[in-house]
């Protein structure tokens, strides 16, 4: 999928946000995001609380428990949610395909993702070439509404 431009997203497209769909904002825009904020999503930060509860887990049962951890507190939001900070997920330790978990949990709610990265391209990057966490997504191989 290519991007669409910031000032194409509107109320409507956010309010009627397909299941299944993340929308990925690669923009910094502060109008923008101040439109997702005015459509009624909630800002979640994600690696504070997801870090909070991986603290008192074992550290060899991370990998096993942290989707459903995700997935908890995600559910916790009545509200569409603003997904920001979530940097951890990309940890290789844990093994996650970070685009196709956004996938899985916009099939429940309603979520748009500030994404943390670059891009390049019809790519999302994570991180540098050469750093553990360096990881390149192909847009094509995934069903998200990109906005640049």
């Amino acid at each position: 999928m290519d991007y669409i431009k910031a000032s194409e997203l509107t109320a409507t497209m956010l309010s009627a946000q397909p299941i299944g769909i993340p929308i990925v904002l690669c923009s910094n825009s502060p109008r923008t995001i101040r439109r997702v904020y005015e459509a009624g999503y909630k800002e979640l930060r994600l690696n504070k609380d997801l870090s909070e509860k991986m603290m008192t887990v074992p550290q060899q049962e991370r990998t096993d428990i942290i989707l459903p951890e995700l997935y908890h507190i995600v559910s916790e939001y009545s509200s569409p949610v603003l997904l920001t900070n979530f940097e951890m997920l990309f940890d290789p330790r844990y093994k996650l395909d970070v685009l196709k978990v956004f996938c899985e949990i916009s099939r429940t709610i309603k979520i748009v993702v500030h994404w943390c990265g670059t891009t390049s391209g019809n790519n999302l990057i994570y991180s540098e070439s050469g750093f553990p966490d360096y990881h390149v997504y192909e847009l094509s191989k995934y069903t998200v509404i990109s906005v640049k």
